[in-house]
C-alpha cells in the first residue's frame, strides 16, 4: 500500500473501522458517514501527513486530501467492511436537517457520475475549438461520431443518475434503470414532440415530457422506488418475493413517477432556473457580484453540487448556462491568491505549497489550495472572495455563457466558444478570469504580512523575551525542510519544521510539556508545550513499514516530559541496514497559531537541547 500510513491514521482517528457505516469520495474529499461521533478525533486527523484538512458538512464527515484521493479511497475502502457497518440510530439521521439530507444526497449522485460528465463535456469542448478554427465541418462524419460520444452522457443522464442515486439509496441499481428506460421510452419523447397526449383509464393525464438531459426528476423517482422496493418485500412471502416484488414496484412506482413525480421534478427545476435567471437578468452585476464572492464558502460547505440541477438545466433548456462561469471565476480567484503567497512569502516551504497548489486551482482542483493556503494564512482567503465577486460581477455584466458542462479549470475553457458567433463570449470568460486572479494576486501581497526568509531568520529576533523556543531531540546534520525526501513534509503542508540526519539512536524531548500522541508502529510522536506548541517528531522516512522493529517508546501517551528526557530510541544500524532513509522530521503542527516561526540554525552539525526554532504569538 502506497499510503498505509495515512490509511491507518485515518481509520484509528475516524474511531475505528466500526464507526463508518458509508464512505465514497469526489474530486479532493473523502466523505465519511460517522455512527459516534464522540470517537472521532478531528485535530489528530488534520495532523496525520496526507491530510489537508477534516471538517464536518452536516452529519457528513469530510477528510480533505487532495489530488491523490481516489488512490486513498481505494485502499481504504477494503479496511473498514462497510457491509456490516450499517449501524446509524434513527436518533442519529433524524438530527439531520432537511438541506444537510439533500446535500448528501446530491453530493453522494452527483460524484459517481462526474468522470462520464466531465469526460463528454472536454469532448464538447474540443468540437467547439475545432469548429472554431475550422479544422472541422458540421458534414464531416467525424464530427457526427464526436458528437455522438459527446452528447450521450447529456442526453441519458437520467440513466447515469438513475445507477448512482440507486447505490446513494442502497437499492436495486437494474429496477432503476428501468424506470430511467420508461421515462426516457421514445414514445413519451415523441408524444412531447408531437404534443400527443395520454389519459389513464380516460380520466388521469400522463404528462408527455421529454426527460432528456433531466436532474431531479429520476433523483426523485428512484427514491420513490428505494421507499417502496423494501416495503413491498417485507409483505410477499419468500417464495414469491423474486416474482412478486420487483413486479409490484415497477407497476407503482412508474405510473407515479410520470403522472406526479417526474413532472413535479420538471417542472421546479424549470422554476428555479427561471427565477434564477430572472434575478440574473435583473440584477446581473449584483447578483454576480454576491454569489461569485459567496462561492468559496459555498464549495467549504459541500452546498456547490445544489447548483449542479440547475446548470444542467440552463444547459437542456437554454443552450448553454451562466452559473458555471462563476464557479470558473472563483477557482481562478484561489489561484491568484496562493500566487500571492508566492510572490510575498520568504518562507521556502510555503512559496513551494502556495506553486504547487496554486497551479491545481487553475485546472480546477481548488481545496488543497484553499485548505492548505489560503484558509491557513487566512488573508489571501478573504482575498480571494473580494477577488471571485468583482471577476463575477464584470463577468455577468459582459453577459457570461458556458455551453457544456466542464471542470472548472483551463481545460474547459474552449467550452465558452459560441459557435458560429465569433468569439466575444471566450474573451468575456477570460477577462473575468484574469481579473479574478490578478486582483487576488495583488491584495495578497499588499496585505499578506511579509514572512521571514530561513536566511533571514538565522538572525535572532530583537525581542528575545517574548519568543517560545524548541531544542532539537536529535544529534546530527541540519537538513532544511525542502530538501527532505519526502513531498507531504517538504510541501509544507504538515507546517513549518526542520529536519535531522540523525548520528545517535536517541531521541530527547525538545521542551518540557505533555506527550499528546505514539504512532502504534512508534516511528513518530506528537508533543506539546506548555506555551502550546504542537510538535510532531517523524523518525525516518517509509519506517512504518517496520511495525515498530528497532524503536524503542520510553513514554506513554499523556505523560508529562522535561526538556532532555529520552523519548524513543532507536537502532539505526538496524534502520539502515534495511536501506531506510534515516532523515527524521520536527514539524510544528499549529504553525498557523504563531505569527512568526524563525530558524536560529539551518546548516551544519546539530547537538541535543540546541534552540533551533524560536517562535512568536
Amino acid at each position: 500500500m502506497k499510503n498505509k500510513e495515512l490509511v491507518q491514521g485515518i481509520i484509528r482517528y475516524v474511531g475505528g473501522e466500526e464507526n463508518v457505516s458509508h464512505l465514497y469520495h469526489c474530486i479532493t474529499r473523502l466523505r465519511f458517514r460517522i455512527v459516534n461521533k464522540d470517537k472521532l478525533d478531528v485535530e489528530a486527523l488534520k495532523k496525520i501527513s496526507g491530510v489537508v484538512g477534516a471538517q464536518f458538512q452536516g452529519q457528513e464527515f469530510q477528510i480533505i486530501i487532495g489530488n491523490k484521493v481516489k488512490e486513498v479511497y481505494e485502499e481504504l475502502l477494503p479496511l473498514l467492511h462497510l457491509a456490516g457497518n450499517q449501524n446509524e440510530t434513527k436518533e442519529q439521521k433524524e438530527k439531520e436537517n432537511i438541506v444537510n439530507q439533500a446535500m448528501d444526497i446530491l453530493s453522494g449522485v452527483f460524484v459517481p457520475i462526474l468522470p462520464a460528465i466531465t469526460g463528454a463535456g472536454i469532448i464538447k469542448s474540443i468540437i467547439a475549438l475545432l469548429q472554431a478554427f475550422h479544422w472541422i465541418d458540421t458534414t464531416d462524419s467525424i464530427f457526427h461520431l464526436l458528437n455522438i460520444i459527446a452528447d450521450a452522457a447529456f442526453y441519458f443522464l437520467p440513466f447515469l443518475l438513475a445507477v448512482s442515486t440507486a447505490k446513494k439509496f442502497k437499492t436495486n441499481e437494474y429496477l432503476a434503470l428501468t424506470v430511467a428506460g420508461a421515462m426516457m421510452y421514445p414514445d413519451i419523447i415523441k408524444a412531447f414532440e408531437t404534443g400527443a397526449t395520454m389519459k389513464l383509464f380516460g380520466l388521469v393525464n400522463v404528462p408527455m415530457i421529454n426527460y432528456a438531459s433531466s436532474v431531479m426528476p429520476i433523483i426523485l423517482v428512484v427514491c420513490l422506488m428505494s421507499y417502496l422496493y423494501p416495503k413491498i418485500d417485507q409483505i410477499i412471502p419468500n417464495t414469491f418475493k423474486i416474482l412478486l416484488s420487483p413486479t409490484l414496484t415497477l407497476l407503482i412506482t412508474i405510473p407515479i413517477g410520470l403522472i406526479l413525480i417526474g413532472p413535479l421534478g420538471f417542472y421546479t427545476s424549470n422554476y428555479v432556473s427561471d427565477a434564477m435567471l430572472a434575478v440574473f437578468n435583473f440584477s446581473g452585476p449584483v447578483a454576480g457580484l454576491v454569489f461569485g464572492a459567496l462561492i468559496p464558502i459555498i464549495v467549504m460547505t459541500g452546498m456547490h453540487y445544489a447548483v449542479n440541477p440547475i446548470v444542467f438545466n440552463n444547459l437542456s433548456k437554454l443552450g448553454y448556462d451562466f452559473v458555471a462561469p462563476l464557479f470558473f471565476i472563483s477557482n481562478l480567484s484561489q489561484a491568484g491568491a496562493t500566487f500571492g503567497v508566492f510572490f510575498k512569502s520568504k518562507d521556502k516551504e510555503m512559496k513551494s505549497l502556495a506553486l504547487s497548489t496554486g497551479f491545481s486551482a487553475i485546472f480546477g482542483i481548488t481545496e488543497p489550495a484553499m485548505y492548505g493556503v489560503n484558509l491557513k494564512l487566512k488573508i489571501p482567503f478573504y482575498c480571494s472572495l473580494v477577488a471571485s465577486g468583482i471577476g463575477s460581477c464584470v463577468a455577468t455584466f459582459l453577459k457570461v455563457k458556458c455551453f457544456s458542462f466542464v471542470m472548472p479549470g483551463i481545460t474547459g475553457i474552449p467550452a465558452y466558444i459560441e459557435t458560429g458567433k465569433g468569439n466575444g463570449n471566450l474573451f468575456v470568460i477570460l477577462i473575468g478570469l484574469v481579473i479574478a486572479f490578478l486582483t487576488a494576486m495583488i491584495l495578497t501581497t499588499i496585505f499578506l504580512k511579509e514572512s521571514h526568509s530561513e536566511e533571514q531568520e538565522v538572525t535572532a529576533t530583537k525581542d528575545e523575551s517574548s519568543m517560545l523556543h524548541v531544542n532539537s531531540p536529535f544529534k546530527g546534520a541540519y537538513i532544511p525542510l525542502d530538501q527532505v525526501n519526502d513531498a507531504t513534509f517538504s510541501s509544507g503542508i504538515m507546517g513549518k519544521g526542520f529536519a535531522i540526519f540523525p548520528e545517535e539512536g536517541k531521541i530527547k524531548a525538545p521542551f518540557a510539556g505533555k506527550v499528546l500522541m505514539i504512532a502504534e508502529t512508534k516511528h513518530a510522536l506528537g508533543l506539546v508545550s506548555a506555551d502550546g506548541i504542537e510538535l510532531l517528531i517523524h523518525l525516518g522516512i517509509d519506517t512504518v513499514k517496520l511495525n515498530g522493529n528497532g524503536f524503542h517508546i520510553s513514554v506513554k501517551v499523556g505523560q508529562e516530559v522535561k526538556s532532555g528526557d529520552t523519548l524513543v530510541e532507536v537502532d539505526p544500524e538496524l534502520l539502515a541496514n534495511q536501506q531506510y532513509d534515516l532523515t527524521s522530521m520536527v514539524i510544528v503542527t499549529n504553525t498557523q497559531e504563531f505569527k512568526n516561526i524563525t530558524i536560529l540554525k539551518n546548516k551544519g552539525s546539530i547537538q541535543y537541547g540546541e534552540t533551533i526554532l524560536a517562535l512568536n504569538k
